[in-house]
């Protein structure tokens, strides 16, 4: 049976979407993610990784003309460091780690909805609905339900990548799968310095903010497909374009039937 990231109503849109933004009637959220809610170079990170994952794919490439034998061989000294079974990307949940993240995103809601003069005491109580709901739960759920490993930089960096693509695409995301793409992240990211340099702490902010930027996102583009909003969809499928085109994937994410991968 395929899998997919399944964000549909019966599972991660009903937590999400509806928690996020038709529980605040009548209000627009004038927020562009991932601005201001990556604040410790995750997008940064993300470039590399795709950068990296396509010189691997063009090095490859390149061989494909020799023997397989020589070829098996470059390609094991070329990239034998992404291959090696470094996990640098993994890291141990903690929850107050996830409680601090979720504070901050609901902080940066807040924060936009004050500076549009939007924040009623009614959105007040919703927003701290929301900040005391394990959303980040309900998305590491989802993620185990469809065999990923939600505690992965990696797992993270896809999770944000194909909700943009399939906005932008204005695919159904119940369809796409990113399985493949966490593989190529994965071998780029297992032995990477900056990444082994972080702290579990720190790993884990930068995977949950990528979370919560995704699920955010998702909110906004079903409120404005729930409401009919032409505009505010184009501005959607426009943002998440513009974030694909920031970490250099737009127009390079290829589409097998609904498998994503990187080429």
């Amino acid at each position: 049976m395929k899998k997919s990231f399944r964000l549909r109503s019966a599972r991660l849109s009903i937590a999400l979407a509806l928690s996020l933004c038709i529980a605040v009637p009548g209000v627009t959220l004038a927020i562009e993610p991932p601005v201001p809610l990556m604040d410790f170079s995750s997008t940064i990170h993300i470039d590399m990784a795709v950068s990296n994952s396509l010189a691997m794919q063009q090095r490859n490439l390149a061989n494909r003309g020799r023997s397989a034998n020589t070829q098996r061989s470059a390609n094991t000294q070329r990239s034998g460091k992404a291959q090696s079974g470094g996990n640098a990307y993994r890291y141990t949940h903690n929850a107050a780690v996830a409680r601090e993240v979720s504070n901050t995103m609901v902080s940066a809601i807040r924060q936009t909805l004050q500076q549009n003069q939007a924040l009623t005491p009614a959105i007040e109580q919703q927003l701290q609905q929301l900040g005391a709901a394990d959303l980040l739960g309900e998305v590491r759920q989802a993620l185990r339900r469809d065999g990923y490993q939600p505690d992965s930089i990696a797992t993270a960096m896809v999770f944000w990548i194909v909700v943009n693509y399939g906005i932008a695409e204005q695919a159904d995301l119940s369809q796409l799968r990113g399985h493949a793409l966490v593989q190529q992240f994965e071998s780029v990211l297992g032995n990477d310095a900056g990444i082994a340099s972080l702290s579990v702490a720190d790993k884990q902010r930068m995977a949950d903010t990528l979370y919560w930027a995704g699920s955010l996102q998702i909110g906004l583009y079903a409120q404005a497909v729930s409401q009919g909003d032409a505009a505010q969809i184009r501005q959607r499928v426009g943002a998440a374009r513009d974030a694909l085109s920031a970490i250099g994937v737009n127009g390079r994410i290829r589409n097998n039937a609904n498998a994503l991968s990187l080429g």
